[in-house]
């Protein structure tokens, strides 16, 4: 006879079918269990709570309990937890009838899920007037191990720029309007961040109406079907939009000689290194000398500074990009004074102003990968190698099936496009040369 699944059998069991790809990321699993009436709910590869839902008031409600992690309880303490509180609303359901029957005045009832806002300590939510902010830590924790470093820093410095006004808000008094307040606000490049080129504002309303969901705060405020969908406009950006502005390829060699012309200045340097590995700008930025095999022309990233971090990911280094990594070390940081904020430092020292893409747009460190591709398409090389290059999944031109089944890798080929690519970038320019400002 087997045993019974425990909760942790059951969210291994969900993260071995997400991983081989039987169910899609996203979606929810309810395992029944016991009785029935408190089940298991498995949100995602780090979200497993009891769950049991009834009616209260003419209202269907749902509670639920920690499954797993420090404050987790037993099936049997799950089933107690829903016992004790299907027996209180009993109670309240009883005197309102009798009241109903003396003519007397009715008490108010308590808030369906009272017993769970008011006990933390049995394992369940805590207190609903707790601030945003010790919401949005609880929910950073719950969802860590899924996120990795690079999606942590982004959604943590999402919230921290632009919900200052609710973070030390209880999560009951929050408004539509704050909400709409919050993705009505400008970036600092000045542009909208509810419409705007990138997906921000999208994940950013994402971002709070989970975190409000957690506190189960009913309705949602940030619920983009609710009130918020009259107060904003219709979000545009996102696939609609045509991503990062871009560095028109046949501008890229009088680019090049500008940035070349700077020295040994760090931002030139990094940016240059950037555009001939095709990186993404933090990878550029965070380059550490331990992965730089200056014998092999490598530069190894590491699993967990990839986008997806579900393997390593090796870069090959034409000798232009050795020569902008500077004298070599045996270890630390290849570019020390390069931080976070160096996006600004080149938007607001001018470095990058008299660059525009053909819409118009200043062009953005990340443009510089359109670039590559553009340069790979309109010149008749292998789409697939340039993807590849890139660290986009096959899936991209592919479709699902077929991508899951190439796995050829196009380690000689990125190589030699890199070069060809390094060759390109410092051909004698077509155009005036510009100067960086």
């Amino acid at each position: 006879m087997s045993r019974k699944l425990a909760p942790q059998d059951h969210l291994d069991q969900y993260r071995a079918d997400l991983a081989a790809g039987k169910i899609e990321p996203g979606k929810a699993r309810l395992v029944k269990v016991g009785s029935g009436a408190v089940c298991l709910h498995i949100a995602g590869p780090s979200s497993c709570r009891w769950r049991y839902s009834y009616r209260h008031q003419g209202k269907l409600t749902t509670a639920f309990w920690p499954a797993i992690g420090p404050a987790a309880i037993s099936e049997k303490q799950a089933e107690a937890e829903r016992n004790a509180l299907w027996l209180e609303h009993y109670k309240q359901r009883r005197q309102g009838r009798e009241a109903r029957k003396a003519g007397l005045p009715e008490q108010p009832v308590a808030p369906p899920l009272a017993k769970l806002t008011s006990a933390p300590a049995t394992g369940g939510v805590p207190a609903s007037p707790e601030s945003f902010k010790a919401w949005w830590d609880r929910y950073v924790a719950n969802q860590r191990t899924g996120w990795g470093e690079r999606t942590q820093a982004r959604y943590t410095g999402l919230v921290a720029r632009y919900c200052g006004p609710i973070m030390d808000k209880p999560v009951m008094a929050i408004t539509v309007q704050d909400i709409a307040a919050i993705l009505q606000r400008r970036t600092s490049r000045d542009t909208p961040l509810w419409g705007g080129s990138d997906s921000d504002g999208r994940k950013l309303r994402v971002l709070i109406e989970s975190v409000l969901a957690l506190a189960l705060v009913a309705p949602n405020p940030a619920d983009r079907k609710g009130p918020l969908q009259q107060m904003l406009p219709k979000n545009t950006n996102g696939h609609q939009s045509d991503g990062y502005a871009w560095l028109d390829p046949e501008q890229m060699p009088a680019f090049m000689a500008a940035l070349i012309a700077c020295g040994e200045d760090e931002h030139a340097r990094c940016l240059r290194f950037q555009i001939l590995t095709t990186a993404r700008p933090e990878e550029a930025r965070t380059v550490q000398w331990q992965h730089i095999d200056l014998n092999a022309h490598t530069w190894t990233l590491p699993k967990a500074k990839t986008k997806k971090r579900d393997r390593a990911f090796v870069f090959y280094l034409s000798d232009l990009a050795i020569a902008a990594l500077g004298a070599p070390k045996s270890s630390g940081p290849v570019f020390p004074t390069i931080t976070e904020d160096s996006r600004k430092n080149w938007r607001e020292a001018g470095w990058m102003i008299g660059w525009l893409a053909e819409d118009g747009r200043p062009v953005t460190m990340h443009g510089m990968r359109k670039t590559f591709e553009t340069w790979a398409e309109s010149t008749g090389r292998n789409p697939f190698v340039a993807d590849a290059a890139l660290q986009h999944g096959k899936t991209k031109r592919m479709g699902k099936v077929s991508g899951k089944y190439a796995k050829h890798e196009y380690h000689a080929e990125r190589k030699a496009m890199l070069a060809e690519w390094a060759d390109y970038t410092m051909r004698a320019p077509i155009h005036q040369p510009f100067k960086l400002m």
